[in-house]
C-alpha cells in the first residue's frame, strides 16, 4: 500500500467553554471491563469532547485514532492500528506491500497476542468511526471480540457505524451510549450557558432536548426558525468576502492550521481563523496551532461549494486525483461522484473490482455499481454486476441481466463467469464446460485469467474429465506462480487436490491439500483454512482413514469461529459423517441435526435435506427406528418446500429404514429408486451390498449380487463400505466366504467389522485431579503452574464452568474484590493462559473471555471432582465406580471458603453413596473393599459408622457388623483420649 501517513491527530485539547461530563466519565470508568464502549449519536452531541476528556483523565495508556475515509479499506485500517500499537507492544515489522486482505486475520492475532502479553492495559480510542465501511467494520469486529481482558476499544461516531449492534444488545462486554445518555442534564445545560455568559433558561434546555451543540447555537439567539446547518451557513456569510471565497476549498483539509498553506493560491495568513472562532463556528482546538472543523461545518462548506458548480467540481476533482495518486480508489470514487464526473468514478470502480472480488466483497461491488442507472453502466461493468449479484444471492436478477447482455451481442470473461455459474447451479454440465472455455478465451488481465482457469478446472471436474482437469489444474497453478499471486497459488493447489481426490489418487490429493494449507499458513490466508481442512478430511475419509479424518476435522473446528465463516455447518456435518462411519451413531445424529439447523443461516440451504437424511440413516443403523421415521418426515417436508433434487437421498433413507425393519419388499423398491451415483459414492456402494443381504435372506443370493457390489468398490477405490456393513451383515459375509466368493476380501472385512468400537482419541485433553493433591496435565505434557493461585483458578473453572471475573475473585480471595486482587487476577489469567497453551498445544486460546472466563469448549476436561459431584445411577456398579473417584480430601492446602464448603460436600456425598451402595450390592467381598475405602478417607465420620452398622444389622451380615462395631468403638476411644 502506498500513501500511508503515519501521523495521527493527537488527543484534542480542552475547548474554552467545555463542560466536564462527570457522570458520563464515571460510567465509562465503571465499564473498564467491557471490550467496547461506543458513543453513538448525530453531530453535536459532544462525542469527540467526551472521548477526549476520558483520554486526558485516564490513568491507562490511551491511543487516539481519528478515522478517515481511507479506513473504508480494512487493510488501511489494519495498518493504522498496527502502526499505533507496534511501539507499545514491540510488535514485529510487517510488509504492507501486496498485503492480501485474508492476511488481516493473522495481523489481528499478532496485535491480540501483543496485548495479551502486555503488562500495561491499553485503551484504543477511535473518533469519527462513521468513516468505516462494512468490510473494515467487519475486521474491526473480529479484533474487538478477541481483545484480552483489561484492554478496551472506545469509539465515537454516528449510529451508522457498521458494527453488529443488533447482535450485541445482550452482551455485557459491549456498552453503547446513545443520544439519551449523551444529552446534557439540566445542570450541565446551566453550566454551559453560564460559560457562554448566558443566564439559565429552562425553555432553551427543553427546546434543544439537551443537544449540546443545539443549546450552544440557540443560546446565541440567532437560530430561531433555522436548523443548525442553516445557522452555520448564516454565520459563514457574515465573514469577509475574501475569506468566504476561499473557505469552501478547505473541505479537502481535515485539519486546519494558522497560518494555512494551500495547494493552489497564496497561503492563508496568520490570524485567518480568528474571525471563525469569534463567530462561534464549531472548531476543535488540537494544539500547536491546529484545529479540527466539526463535521457539520465541513458539510455546510460543501453545501456552499455546490452553489458554485465549477469550483465545486474543481475542488472534488482535485481531491479525487490526490486520492488516486495514493491508490485510494474508494475515496477517489466518492469525490468523482461529488464532482459529477461519472467517467472518473467508473474508472475507479474498474480499479476496485479485482480487489473486491479477491476479498469476496460482492455486496460492495453491487452497492458501488448501483450508484448509476443500469443503462448508464458500460456493458463490461454490467457483466461485473451480474457476477456480483449472483455471488450475493440475487440469482434471478443476475440471470436476467446476463441474458439481456447476451441478447445485445456482448461477450466478456465476466459474463461467461456469470453464465457458467448459472449453468453449474442448474446442473447443466456441458453448458458449464462451454462457458468456462469461453471465459478463458476472453480473459484479458492476469486476474481474469486466474478466475477463468479456476472455473475451467471446476467445470472439467464436474464433467468427470479427470485427465483434462488435472492438466488444467497444473496450468492454473503455473500461471498463479508466474504472476506471483500467493492466494491464487493456494487456490490452485486446492483445486488440484480436489481433482486428485476425485480421481482416487488420495496420496497426491493429500499432498496438494497440505501444500495449500502450508501456503495459507505462510501467507496468513486464515479464511481459506476451513475449506482446506474440510476437503482434506473428505479425502482421508474417501481413502478409508476415518480416524485421521476426524483428527483433521477437529483441528478445523478448533479454529476461531469467525475464521470458519460459512464452512461451519459443513464441518459439523462432515464430523457427523465420520462419526457415523465409526459407528458412533448417537454422536453422529446430534452433528447431522445441528448441521441441518445451521445450513440455511450460512447459505447452504440445499444441504439441509442431505443432513436430515444422513441423521435418519444413522438412526436406522442405531436401531432408533421411531427417530429415523421422524427425521425422514422432516426431510420430506424440506424436499416439498424447496427445489432440491433430493429424491434419491430420501429413497435411500426409506430403503434403509425398511431394511432395518425386515420389510424386504419395501426395502428393495426404495433402494432401486435410490440407486444413482448422485447419491454419493459411499451410499451408492452400500446399495448392492444391502440388496445382496435381502437376497440372502430370501434364499436367492447369486454371485451377480456380489459382482455389482465389488464393481462399485473398485470405483470408490477402497473397501470402506464393505468393512462398515460387516457388523450388520455377518450371515451374508459367512455365506459368501463358504461359497468362495471374494473369500479373502469378505473375510478381511468381517475381521475388521468384528473389532470392538473405540471412540477416537480427543486431540486436546486436560486432566485435573483435585482429590488428595492437585495434579494437572495436558495432551502435550504436564501442566506446571508457576503460581499456586493458578492451580485454584484452574480447579474452580474445571468444576464450575464459565464464571464472571467478580465471581472468580470472590472465590479466590474470600470476597475481597479489591483493586490489588483485581490486578493480581489479571496476572493469573495471563499466566494460566500461557501455561495451558504450552501443556495442550492448542491452535486456539484455551482460556477465552467472552463476558465470562471459561475453558475453551473444544477442550475435553477430565476432572474427577466434577464427576464426583454429579449424581450417579442408583446401581451398585455405578455407585462403586463413583465412590472410588474419591482419593483423598479435596485440595488439602486450599484455605478459601469455597474449598472448605466443597470438602464438606464431598465428604457428605461419600457417606451417602457408600451407605446406598452397601444396601444395593450383593457381593460381600466387594462391599468390604468399598466400605474400607470410604472409612480410610473418613476415619472419624460417625454417621458413616452408624449407617453401615444399621445396614449390616438389617441384612443380617453379622461378621461384618462385629468387625465394624469394634472399629467404631476404637475410633470413639481415640476421639475421647484426644479430646
Amino acid at each position: 500500500m502506498t500513501g500511508f501517513v503515519a501521523a495521527q491527530p493527537s488527543i484534542p485539547k480542552p475547548l474554552p467553554n467545555e463542560v466536564k461530563r462527570k457522570h458520563l466519565l464515571k460510567q465509562m470508568r465503571k465499564a473498564e471491563d467491557a471490550r467496547l464502549v461506543a458513543l453513538l449519536a448525530p453531530s453535536g452531541y459532544g462525542k469527540t469532547t467526551l472521548l477526549a476528556q476520558y483520554a486526558r483523565s485516564s490513568r491507562k495508556k490511551t491511543l487516539w485514532i481519528t478515522a478517515s475515509p481511507e479506513m473504508q479499506d480494512p487493510v488501511w485500517l489494519g495498518q493504522v492500528l498496527y502502526h499505533r500499537l507496534a511501539p507499545e507492544l514491540q510488535l514485529p515489522p510487517v510488509s504492507w506491500e501486496d498485503m492480501h486482505p485474508q492476511a488481516l486475520g493473522s495481523l489481528a492475532r499478532l496485535m491480540v497476542q501483543g496485548l495479551s502479553d502486555s503488562r500495561e492495559h491499553i485503551h484504543i480510542l477511535m473518533d469519527q468511526a462513521e468513516h468505516l465501511s462494512e468490510a473494515s467494520g467487519k475486521w474491526l469486529t473480529d479484533v474487538i471480540l478477541q481483545l484480552p481482558e483489561g484492554h478496551q476499544f472506545m469509539l465515537a461516531g454516528y449510529d451508522s457505524v457498521p458494527l453488529p449492534w443488533g447482535l450485541w444488545t445482550t452482551r455485557p462486554d459491549i456498552v453503547v451510549m446513545g443520544t439519551q445518555q449523551l444529552a446534557f442534564e439540566p445542570e450541565e445545560s446551566q453550566q454551559h450557558l453560564s460559560k457562554l455568559k448566558k443566564s439559565w433558561d429552562e425553555d432553551l434546555h427543553q427546546q434543544s432536548a439537551g443537544w449540546p451543540l443545539g443549546l450552544t447555537l440557540q443560546g446565541t439567539g440567532q437560530t430561531t426558525g433555522l436548523n443548525i446547518q442553516d445557522w452555520i451557513e448564516h454565520r459563514l456569510l457574515e465573514l469577509p468576502d475574501d475569506l468566504l471565497h476561499i473557505l469552501p476549498a478547505l473541505v479537502k483539509h481535515p485539519i486546519w492550521t494558522d497560518p494555512m498553506p494551500l495547494n493552489q493560491g497564496a497561503p492563508l495568513p496568520k490570524g485567518w481563523l480568528k474571525p471563525l472562532l469569534e463567530k462561534g463556528l464549531p472548531l476543535t482546538r488540537l494544539g500547536r496551532g491546529e484545529y479540527q472543523p466539526h463535521t457539520l461545518l465541513m458539510e455546510t462548506l460543501d453545501r456552499l461549494l455546490q452553489q458554485h458548480p465549477e469550483e465545486h467540481r474543481r475542488v472534488h476533482l482535485e481531491m479525487a486525483h490526490t486520492a488516486e495518486k495514493q491508490n485510494l480508489w474508494r475515496t477517489a470514487f466518492d469525490h468523482h461522484l461529488k464532482a459529477k464526473h461519472p467517467e472518473g468514478a467508473l474508472q475507479c470502480i474498474r480499479k476496485l473490482i479485482p480487489e473486491l472480488y479477491q476479498r469476496v466483497e460482492f455486496s460492495t461491488v453491487v452497492t458501488l455499481l448501483r450508484k448509476f442507472p443500469l443503462q448508464d453502466l458500460p456493458r463490461d461493468l454490467q457483466a461485473s454486476l451480474a457476477v456480483a449479484l449472483l455471488e450475493n444471492g440475487q440469482t434471478s436478477e443476475s440471470h436476467q441481466l446476463a441474458q439481456d447482455l447476451l441478447a445485445s451481442g456482448f461477450m466478456s470473461s465476466d459474463l461467461c463467469l456469470a453464465c457458467g455459474t448459472h449453468a453449474y447451479r442448474q446442473g447443466q454440465k456441458k453448458e458449464y464446460l462451454d462457458w468456462s472455455l469461453k471465459a478463458l478465451e476472453l480473459s484479458q488481465t492476469p486476474l481474469e485469467r486466474l478466475r477463468s482457469h479456476r472455473m475451467r478446472v471446476s467445470a472439467l471436474l464436474y464433467n468427470q474429465q479427470h485427465v483434462a482437469a488435472l492438466e488444467a489444474g497444473k496450468l492454473y497453478l503455473q500461471e498463479a506462480q508466474s504472476n506471483h499471486q500467493p492466494f491464487s497459488v493456494a487456490k490452485a493447489l486446492l483445486m488440484l487436490a480436489n481433482v486428485y481426490s476425485d480421481m482416487g489418487s488420495f496420496v497426491e490429493g493429500e499432498q496438494a491439500y497440505l501444500a495449500a494449507l502450508k501456503m495459507c499458513q505462510q501467507h496468513h490466508f486464515e479464511a481459506s483454512k476451513a475449506e482446506i481442512y474440510y476437503n482434506l478430511s473428505l479425502t482421508l475419509l474417501d481413502d478409508n482413514r476415518p480416524q485421521e479424518a476426524l483428527t483433521c476435522l477437529t483441528e478445523a473446528l478448533g479454529l476461531p469461529e469467525h475464521l470458519m465463516k460459512h464452512w461451519y455447518p459443513l464441518l459439523i456435518g462432515m464430523r457427523g459423517t465420520i462419526l457415523a462411519q465409526l459407528h458412533l451413531f448417537t454422536e453422529a445424529i446430534l452433528d447431522f441435526e445441528k448441521a441441518a439447523e445451521l445450513c440455511p443461516n450460512y447459505g447452504w440451504g440445499t444441504y439441509t435435506l442431505m443432513y436430515l437424511s444422513a441423521a435418519a440413516d444413522a438412526a436406522c443403523l442405531a436401531g432408533k427406528q421411531t427417530q429415523a421415521r421422524a427425521l425422514i418426515e422432516q426431510a420430506r417436508l424440506q424436499l416439498a418446500a424447496s427445489e432440491d433434487n433430493g429424491l434419491h437421498t430420501l429413497a435411500f433413507s426409506e430403503g434403509l429404514l425398511a431394511w432395518s425393519k425386515n420389510q424386504h419388499f419395501e426395502a428393495e423398491q426404495h433402494l432401486q429408486k435410490a440407486d444413482a451415483r448422485s447419491l454419493g459414492l459411499w451410499n451408492w456402494a452400500l446399495i448392492p451390498l444391502i440388496q445382496a443381504d435381502l437376497a440372502c435372506k430370501q434364499g436367492s443370493l447369486t454371485r451377480d449380487h456380489l459382482e455389482r457390489s465389488f464393481q462399485r468398490l473398485e470405483v470408490l477405490g477402497n473397501d470402506g463400505p464393505l468393512e462398515f456393513l460387516a457388523r450388520y451383515l455377518p450371515d451374508l459375509y459367512q455365506s459368501c466366504i463358504s461359497r468362495g466368493w471374494y473369500k479373502e476380501r469378505m473375510g478381511q472385512a468381517l475381521s475388521v467389522g468384528q473389532k470392538p468400537l473405540e471412540m477416537p482419541p480427543h486431540p486436546w485433553i486436560l486432566k485435573v485431579q483435585g482429590f488428595g493433591s492437585f495434579v494437572a496435565s495436558g495432551s502435550a505434557g504436564p501442566l506446571e503452574c508457576a503460581l499456586r493461585k493458578n492451580e485454584e483458578l484452574l480447579m474452580f473453572l474445571a468444576i464450575h464452568g464459565p464464571c464472571s471475573r467478580d465471581d472468580l475473585i470472590d472465590a479466590l480471595w474470600n470476597g475481597e474484590n479489591t483493586r490489588k486482587n483485581i490486578d493480581h487476577f489479571k496476572v493469573l489469567v495471563r499466566k494460566l493462559r500461557s501455561e495451558l497453551t504450552q501443556a495442550l498445544n492448542t491452535p486456539f486460546d484455551p482460556l477465552p473471555f467472552q463476558g465470562q472466563y471459561q475453558l475453551h469448549p473444544s477442550l475435553e476436561v477430565e476432572c474427577a471432582v466434577r464427576r464426583f459431584l454429579q449424581t450417579p445411577e442408583s446401581t451398585a456398579p455405578a455407585l462403586r465406580e463413583h465412590i472410588l473417584l474419591y482419593q483423598g480430601e479435596f485440595f488439602p492446602r486450599l484455605d478459601t471458603h469455597w474449598a472448605d464448603e466443597l470438602r464438606e460436600q464431598c465428604r457428605e456425598l461419600l457417606v451417602h453413596h457408600t451407605l446406598l451402595y452397601a444396601r444395593l450390592a450383593t457381593d460381600p467381598q466387594e462391599v468390604s473393599q468399598v466400605v474400607q475405602h470410604a472409612l480410610n478417607h473418613c476415619p472419624a465420620e460417625e454417621h458413616l459408622y452408624l449407617g453401615l452398622l444399621d445396614v449390616y444389622q438389617q441384612t443380617g451380615n453379622n461378621p461384618a457388623y462385629q468387625i465394624l462395631h469394634q472399629r467404631y468403638q476404637n475410633m470413639l476411644k481415640q476421639e475421647y483420649l484426644n479430646g
